[in-house]
């Protein structure tokens, strides 16, 4: 049994020639019946190629994500089975052809794009990858690609839903690396601290000169939007976030 998916958020962003399209699914009523990582990513592309995407005949290049900091240039991947099997946690893009998709569920999806140089990123951002500045990788790769430094300025960044910080109590282990501002307690009768994402990414950003104006938030909390798919709420579904370049 297939796992169904549902359309949550349809966004759209002009570029050049053509627009950015921003599609985030969620929670829908079939799982997928299958613990195997692998087996869980191809279904979900074969979802998207055959009912969703079907008329934009695209790429879907999707990771093995790991929490790490690791950033692939989708570009050099030849088959579909390089990405699946490829740890990482950012992909970046400048080939119209490849749809980038990261899976949350708690963690933040942060999705880059550049109208001037039509290029574009898919970032997986949990607390371990923020902790590795996994946003800043994906942005000095971006830089790299295009041989701009001052690409920063035309990017912009929507941000998907992610677990908010009054959901997200965590230990010592956790919060202990970040800065004390980053998480708080509650009544102060416990060594566990609610740990605030959202505002180390914006810290991340903000040292990356990266301006208000550049981010859009969708801000929606996956923990308390039953909409969405929340690993803190047991759930074993995965929301699907994709970026890709639709041509005029």
């Amino acid at each position: 049994m297939m796992q169904h998916i549902e359309l949550k958020i349809n966004l759209e962003f002009p570029g050049k020639n053509g627009s950015f399209m921003v599609h985030i699914w969620g929670k829908g009523p079939s799982p997928l019946e299958t613990t195997d990582p692998v087996e869980i990513r191809k279904a979900d592309i074969q979802i998207l190629e055959s009912y969703y995407l079907k008329n934009f005949n695209k790429h879907i290049i999707l990771l093995n994500q790991v929490h790490g900091n690791t950033v692939i240039n989708a570009d050099t991947l030849s088959f579909l089975n390089d990405a699946l099997c490829s740890d990482g946690d950012a992909l970046i893009t400048s080939n119209k052809e490849n749809v980038l998709m990261v899976r949350t569920a708690d963690c933040i999806p942060v999705l880059i794009f550049s109208e001037q140089y039509e290029i574009w990123s898919a970032v997986h951002a949990g607390w371990r990858g923020l902790q590795k500045k996994i946003v800043s990788q994906a942005v000095k790769n971006l830089i790299t690609k295009t041989a701009d430094s001052g690409l920063v300025k035309d990017l912009k960044f929507i941000i998907g839903p992610y677990i908010y910080p009054d959901s997200y109590e965590v230990g010592k282990e956790v919060y202990e690396n970040f800065s004390p501002h980053h998480s708080y307690s509650k009544e102060n009768k416990s060594e566990k601290k609610f740990l605030n994402l959202g505002a180390i990414l914006t810290e991340e950003l903000t040292a990356l000169d990266i301006e208000k104006k550049q981010i859009l938030s969708i801000q929606e909390d996956s923990f308390k939007n039953k909409n969405f798919y929340s690993h803190r709420n047991g759930e074993s579904g995965r929301n699907i976030n994709i970026i890709f370049y639709k041509k005029t």
